[in-house]
Formats: structure tokens, sequence, C-alpha cells
């Protein structure tokens, strides 16, 4: 089994450059439709392959986020369900840079932007007020309201399409409130609520084609 493998390996490196395996390496998608996350699989220096948590049309050029903020922009090559395979436009890239993540800016929690940005109410000091959330990641989220919290004041989040949130204030900009939550969401449960908060179109608007070598085309 080993050999097989070895050898489709170098079979595969001769056609299209060499390919790595990443293993739950978390992304993000920005299309059109709105900003939804992924897990980067397979990858080489010409495109690579990517497992969404749920159905989604991809839009046939799109570009992907990583944990360090670098965005690169792909053309699909493929879709079959939940499993997509990407061209890099600007092909080759630089492999290593990719699979590290390195780059001029430190690797965080990725963060989906709303737009439009999601109504809500956000209880705290005894008052509830009108606002909306902005972008949420798996530990927090960017709230705008009219009055100024103090930094660390707790909140409650309500909305309907939310769980109820539990946070306090990290940061404050004007009316624009960095909240870090009591308990955050998995990677998975962000995808699912993102999914929800957008209404993207699902992936069967798409015609299915056959996976293909994704830098041999």
């Amino acid at each position: 089994m080993a050999d097989r493998r070895s050898k489709a390996a170098k079979t595969g490196d001769q056609r299209s450059g060499q390919r790595y395996t990443l293993l739950l390496r978390a992304g993000k998608l920005v299309l059109e439709a709105g900003e939804y996350l992924c897990l980067v699989r397979d990858v080489s220096d010409r495109g690579l392959k990517v497992r969404l948590f749920h159905p989604l049309a991809i839009d046939p050029v799109c570009e992907l986020e990583l944990g360090n903020g670098e965005r690169l922009t792909i053309e699909r090559a493929w879709q079959q369900g939940e499993q997509a395979g990407f061209r890099f436009i600007q092909a080759p890239i630089d492999i290593h840079t990719l699979i590290d993540e390195s780059g001029p800016f430190p690797k965080r929690h990725l963060r989906l932007r709303l737009d439009p940005p999601l109504p809500l109410l956000v209880a705290a000091q005894g008052l509830s007020e009108a606002g909306v959330l902005c972008d949420i990641s798996q530990h927090g989220g960017a709230v705008a309201i009219e009055r100024r919290l103090p930094i660390h004041a707790q909140v409650r989040i309500h909305a309907p399409r939310l769980p109820e949130l539990h946070a306090r204030v990290r940061w404050r900009r004007g009316g624009m409130h960095g909240l870090v939550f009591q308990q955050g969401f998995r990677l998975d449960e962000l995808a699912e609520l993102a999914w929800r908060l957008q209404k993207p179109r699902e992936a069967s608007a798409i015609e299915p084609k056959t996976e293909r070598a994704l830098t041999n085309d």
C-alpha cells in the first residue's frame, strides 16, 4: 500500500507539481453572496481542494482568505457537493508560505463579515439597545450601537437567528464594540451559522463536474 501511494505521489508530482495534504486547515471563501468557512485539504503550487460544511454554490472566481489575512484569487475547477477544487489565478504560488501561513500579519481566528449587518439587541448595564452585528468569529464579534459601553462590560446579545450570546467588551471605536464571547463556537458550528445568516444559493445550483487534477488543465 505504501509503495502504491509513493508511486501515485510521484506520478502526481511529475504531472502537476508537488502536492501536500493539509488536514483541518481553516480558510474563508469570499463570495458575492458572503463569506463562508471551509477546510483546505490538498494543495499544490497551482491549485487546491477544499471541503465545505454545508451546501453552497461557489462563484466561478472568488477569493480564499487564510488565518494570516492573506487573500488568494482562485478559479473554481470543479465542485461535487461539499467538495471543490480550484486553480490559483496567480500561479504558481509560494507553496511554503501558504502552508506555514507566514506573512506580515499574525495568525488569528477567521472573521466573517456580515453584509448587510445582522440587526440585534444588546443588553448591558440594565438597558437594552438596538444595534447590528458587523462580523463574527469563533470567539468574538463586532457590534455597532449608539451608546459607548465601558471596556470589560458584560453584555448579552439577542437576535432571531442567533443563540443568546454572553460576552464582554474588549475594545471600542466610537459606537463599534469588539466582543469576546464567554462560550465560543466550534468551527463547524460557526460555518453552519454563517450559512444560515447569509442565505446563499445551495450547491445544487451548480452543474456537477468530474474532479480533475487541479494543476493540469
